[in-house]
C-alpha cells in the first residue's frame, strides 16, 4: 500500500515539475535538472513528510553541466534524517539561509564544491551538531571563520582547496583526518579571530595538504604567540603546534620558508632536532640562498630550550648586548647590512642614526673574538657594508657636522670656505675634530685645494669624513697590509684638477714601509697617491689626486709567521733538553745534596715552563696566522690569560736565574766549599724562593688590575701594549740584567784572584776546570743572549737593517737553544761528578785493601 502511494506521488511530481527529475534509490534522492534551469528551491511540497524523513542523502545535479540551484534550498529542513547533502556543481552564490533550530542535526557530510560561494555559511553550518565532513572546494572563499563548526573535534574532513585563501588558520589542526588547502595562494599562518589553543591536548590532523599553492609560507615564532602557546620549548604545552609545522613540511616539501632572522635560530634548531626524518634540515632562507645559518646565528636567539618561553624571542639589533658565547662576526654583519640598506640620509636625524650605527658596529667588532675564521663569504659581506657606507656618505645633500668619538661627518656648501678638517686624539683616547688648520697636536688631517671648492656651484655639498678602521681591516683581502690610521675621506660632487693632502701621525714600526692608499671595493690601492715623511717626528704625508676613502698603510718587510716553524722546533728542542737537565740535576741532588742543586733545579723548572708557554703561544700564532684570518689588534680572553701566565714565569725565570747567580758567586768565593744543608740554610733557601715568587707575582697582579686594552695582536701573537712593556717588562729586565752582569763580573774577578793565588798544582788544575765550568754555566743559564738582545734595537737604522735582522736571528737562536746549552753544561757536571765519585771509590778501595 505504501509503495502505491509513493508511486502516485512521484508521478504527480514529474507532471508538475517536468524540468527536474527526481530519482529515488533507497534512502537516496537525486534531483536531475537540465541545463539553463535556475531555481532557489527544490519542490518537495507534494511529498509526504513521513517519506522525506526516510531519506538520508539528497543530491542535486545538472544534465551535462551545473545543477540549477542558486542558493541553499529553504525546504531542505524537511529531510529530518538527512545525513549526506550534495549540492556540488551548482550555481550557488547565496548562502544566507535561515532555518529552525536543529535543522539538519543529523547531517554528517556537506558537499558544496564547485559553486560560486565567497563566504562560508556560518549561521547554519555551525548548527550541524553531527557534521563530520565538509567540502567547500572550487569556490571563491577568502577567509575561514573560527566559529563555523559546532564541534570542530568531530570534523574528520575539511576541503577548501581551489579557493581564494591566502592564510592558514592553525586552529584547524583540531580536525581529525584531512585538511586540504591545495590550489590556494597561502603565504602566512594566522589567527585573525584570536582562537585560544592553550588547553588543546589532543592529536593533530592526520593529513594536511597544500598542493600547487604556487607560494611559500613564512614560518616563525609568531604562531605560538597567536595561539597562546608561549610555553617552554621542550614542554608538551607547545609541541602540538611544533608537530603541526613538522607534518605540514613532511607532507608538503619545499612549502615552508624559514624566516632567516637570527631571532628564530634556536626555534629552527629545535624543529630539526625533533624531525626524525631529517626533512626540516633542507629548509632554505628565502632571500639568502648561500648562507651558513649556523655560523651566522648560533649565538643570537634570546631563548634556550630549557627555560625561556617561545614568544620572548626578539630581534637582535646593534644596541643589544650579545650573549657571552656570541663570537660570530657573521651575525652582527648581517644585522648591520640590513640596517644600512634601509637607510636614506635625507635629514640630520637619519645621519645621526647612521653615525650611531657605525659606532656601535665598530665597538662590536672590537669586542668580538677576532681569532675566528674569516670566510670568503663573510669577507664579501663586510666589503658590501663598506660600499654601502661610502655610497650613503656620498648621498648626503644637507650641511651637517656630526661627531661620535672615532667617527665624524662634515658636509658643507661652497660658501663655507672650509678646506681642512683635523682629528686630535686626547689623553683619554677619545677624539675631537676641528676645521682650524693651525690647531696643535693633530693626529690626522685632510686638506683640499681652495680652487677645488671654488669650482662647485652654490647648491653643491661636499663631504669630509673620518671612520674607524676595524671594518676595513676585516674586509680587506690582503691581510699583510696593516691600517695604522683612521679612515679619512672626501667627496666632491664635481671632478677637480687639484690634489688632496693628508697628514698622519704614527710611531714608526720596524722592518716595513708606509704607503698611502685608497679603498677600492675589497682592497687597498695606491694608484694616484704618493707618500713622504712629514716634517715632524712620526709624521707622514700623503698626496692623492682623487676623492674617496684613504688610509695610511704599513706593509711589513717579512711577516712573523715565516719564523713560526723554526721557532717552534727550536723551543721544543729546548723543552726536551730542560727535561733531561732536570733529571740529571735531581740525580746529582740525590747522590750529593747541595743547595746549589736545589736552586739550579728550581731555575730549570721555571725555564722549562716558560719555554712550554712560549711554544704554546707560537703554535697558536701559527694556527691563527693563516691568511684567511683577520689581522687585528684585539686579543681574545684566552690569549690574554696565556700572555699573563707567560709574563709571570718570565719574571720568575729571571729572578731564579739571578738567585742562581748569587749561589754561584758564593760557591766560587768560598773556593768550592759547598754550604751544608742545615736548618739555617733550609730557611734561607726557601725564604729566597718565596721572595722571588713575590717579585714575579706582585707586578702580575698589578697588571691584571690595570684598565683594559693592555694587549695587542699581530699575526696571531698576543703580547702587551707598549704602554705596559716599559714599566712592567723593560725596567724589571734591565734590573735583572744589571744584577746578572755584575754577578758575572764579580765571579770573573774572583776567578782571576783564585787562579793567581798560591795553591798546589793538583788543586789549582782541578779548581780551575770547575771554576771555568761554573762560569760558563752561569753565563749560559743567565743567558748572554738575554743580556745582549734587548740592546739590538738601539743600533737599528734604515742603513743597517739587514745586519740588524741577522743579529736578531742570532739572538733568537741563542735564546731558543738555551735548553741545549744548559743540557751540555749539566751533562758535563754530571759526568765530572760521576768520574769524581768513581775516583773516590777507587781510592777508598785501595785504602781498604792496604789496611787489610
Amino acid at each position: 500500500m505504501v509503495v502505491n502511494i509513493r508511486n502516485v506521488l512521484l508521478i504527480n511530481l514529474v507532471e508538475l515539475y517536468a524540468q527536474c527529475i527526481i530519482n529515488p534509490s533507497g534512502v537516496t534522492m537525486t534531483f536531475t535538472c537540465p541545463n539553463g534551469v535556475l531555481m532557489e528551491d527544490i519542490d518537495v511540497y507534494s511529498l509526504d513528510d513521513a517519506y522525506l524523513e526516510t531519506i538520508e542523502k539528497v543530491q542535486v545535479v545538472g544534465i551535462g553541466g551545473r545543477g540549477p540551484l542558486t542558493s541553499i534550498p529553504i525546504n531542505i529542513c524537511r529531510f529530518k534524517q538527512l545525513k549526506h547533502l550534495d549540492l556540488s556543481n551548482n550555481h550557488i552564490n547565496d548562502v544566507s539561509f535561515h532555518f529552525f533550530f536543529r535543522c539538519l542535526s543529523q547531517l554528517q557530510t556537506l558537499d558544496l564544491h564547485n559553486n560560486f560561494i565567497d563566504e562560508i555559511p556560518i549561521s547554519w553550518i555551525s548548527e550541524m551538531i553531527s557534521l563530520k565532513s565538509i567540502n567547500l572546494s572550487q569556490n571563491k572563499i577568502s577567509s575561514i571563520p573560527n566559529n563555523m563548526f559546532y564541534n570542530i573535534s568531530n570534523i574528520e574532513i575539511f576541503d577548501v582547496s581551489s579557493n581564494s585563501l591566502t592564510t592558514f588558520e592553525l586552529w584547524l589542526i583540531q580536525i581529525k583526518d584531512l585538511i586540504d588547502y591545495s590550489n590556494n595562494r597561502i603565504t602566512h599562518f594566522t589567527n585573525e579571530k584570536n582562537v585560544d589553543l592553550s588547553n588543546y591536548q589532543s592529536e593533530i590532523t592526520t593529513k594536511i595538504f597544500f598542493n600547487n599553492t604556487g607560494t611559500k609560507i613564512d614560518f616563525d615564532d609568531g604562531i605560538f604567540e597567536m595561539y597562546n602557546r608561549c610555553g617552554e620549548i621542550n614542554s608538551m604545552y607547545t609541541q602540538y603546534l611544533m608537530k603541526t609545522i613538522q607534518k605540514i613540511h613532511e607532507m608538503n616539501p619545499n612549502l615552508l620558508n624559514w624566516n632567516c632572522s637570527c631571532k628564530y635560530y634556536h626555534l629552527q634548531k629545535y624543529m630539526i632536532s625533533i624531525d626524525s626524518n631529517k626533512n626540516l634540515s633542507s629548509w632554505n632562507c628565502p632571500f639568502e640562498h648561500v648562507i651558513d645559518y649556523d655560523k651566522k646565528c648560533q649565538c643570537q636567539s634570546s631563548f634556550n630550550s630549557e627555560s625561556v618561553k617561545l614568544c620572548q624571542i626578539k630581534d637582535w639589533e646593534l644596541d643589544t648586548d650579545f650573549p657571552l658565547n656570541c663570537s660570530t662576526l657573521e651575525s652582527i654583519s648581517s644585522i648591520m647590512y640590513k640596517e644600512l640598506i634601509s637607510m636614506n640620509l635625507t635629514n640630520e636625524t637619519m645621519i645621526v642614526k647612521f653615525v650611531d650605527r657605525i659606532d656601535r658596529f665598530d665597538k662590536k667588532l672590537y669586542e668580538l673574538n677576532i681569532s675566528q675564521l674569516i670566510t670568503p663569504l663573510l669577507r664579501t659581506d663586510l666589503q658590501n657594508i663598506t660600499t654601502i657606507i661610502e655610497n650613503l656618505l656620498e648621498s648626503i645633500k644637507i650641511p651637517v657636522e656630526i661627531t661620535n668619538n672615532s667617527i665624524a661627518i662634515l658636509s658643507l656648501p661652497k660658501k663655507s670656505s672650509t678646506y681642512s678638517y683635523s682629528q686630535t686624539k686626547l689623553i683619554n683616547s677619545s677624539f675631537t675634530y676641528s676645521k682650524n688648520q693651525t690647531i696643535e697636536n693633530v693626529t690626522t688631517s685632510i686638506t683640499i685645494h681652495q680652487n677645488s671648492i671654488e669650482n662647485l656651484s652654490e647648491i653643491d655639498i661636499y663631504i669630509i669624513y673620518y671612520l674607524p678602521s676595524s671594518l676595513f681591516s676585516y674586509a680587506q683581502n690582503d691581510q699583510h697590509k696593516i691600517i695604522v690610521s683612521p679612515i679619512v675621506g672626501i667627496h666632491l660632487p664635481k671632478p677637480f684638477p687639484y690634489s688632496i693632502t693628508m697628514t698622519f701621525t704614527h710611531v714608526k714600526d720596524l722592518y716595513g714601509r708606509y704607503s698611502c692608499e685608497f679603498w677600492q671595493t675589497d682592497h687597498w690601492n695606491n694608484t694616484g697617491c704618493s707618500y713622504s715623511k712629514g716634517v715632524k717626528p712620526n709624521q707622514h704625508t700623503c698626496i692623492c689626486n682623487h676623492t674617496t676613502s684613504f688610509a695610511l698603510i704599513f706593509i711589513p718587510d717579512w711577516p712573523i709567521y715565516e719564523a713560526y716553524i723554526p721557532s717552534i722546533i727550536i723551543a721544543s728542542l729546548s723543552i726536551v733538553c730542560f727535561c733531561i737537565s732536570i733529571i740529571l740535576s735531581i740525580h746529582r741532588q740525590v747522590t750529593s745534596f747541595r743547595i746549589l742543586s736545589i736552586v739550579n733545579i728550581f731555575s730549570l723548572i721555571n725555564s722549562m715552563i716558560l719555554f712550554i708557554l712560549l711554544t704554546v703561544i707560537l703554535i697558536r700564532g701559527y694556527q691563527l696566522s693563516d691568511r684567511t684570518l683577520q689581522a687585528n689588534d684585539k686579543c681574545s680572553k684566552s690569549q690574554e690569560n696565556l700572555s699573563m701566565t707567560m709574563y709571570f714565569f718570565l719574571i720568575l725565570t729571571f729572578a731564579s736565574k739571578t738567585l742562581l747567580g748569587v749561589c754561584y758567586f758564593i760557591t766560587i768565593f768560598f773556593h768550592f766549599i759547598f754550604i751544608q744543608y742545615t736548618s739555617i740554610s733550609n730557611k734561607l733557601i726557601y725564604t729566597s724562593f718565596i721572595l722571588i715568587i713575590l717579585i714575579a707575582l706582585i707586578p702580575t697582579i698589578v697588571i691584571v688590575n690595570q684598565s683594559s686594552n693592555l694587549f695587542l695582536q699581530y699575526d696571531g701573537i698576543c703580547w702587551f701594549d707598549s704602554k705596559v712593556i716599559f714599566p712592567y717588562i723593560s725596567i724589571p729586565f734591565l734590573i735583572f740584567i744589571g744584577l746578572n752582569f755584575l754577578i758575572i763580573i764579580a765571579i770573573t774577578v774572583r776567578l782571576f784572584q783564585f787562579i793567581c793565588g798560591p795553591k798546589t798544582a793538583q788543586t789549582n788544575e782541578k779548581r780551575m776546570i770547575i771554576s771555568v765550568m761554573i762560569w760558563l754555566s752561569l753565563c749560559i743559564s743567565l743567558g748572554i743572549a738575554w743580556i745582549v738582545g734587548p740592546f739590538l734595537n738601539i743600533i737599528i737604522t734604515e742603513n743597517n737593517r739587514s745586519s740588524t735582522i741577522v743579529l736578531q736571528w742570532i739572538f733568537a737562536f741563542f735564546i731558543g737553544l738555551e735548553g741545549v746549552w744548559v743540557l751540555i753544561i749539566n751533562a758535563i757536571f754530571y759526568s765530572n761528578q760521576k768520574v769524581n765519585r768513581k775516583n773516590h771509590q777507587t781510592i777508598f778501595n785501595k785504602i781498604n785493601k792496604s789496611d787489610s
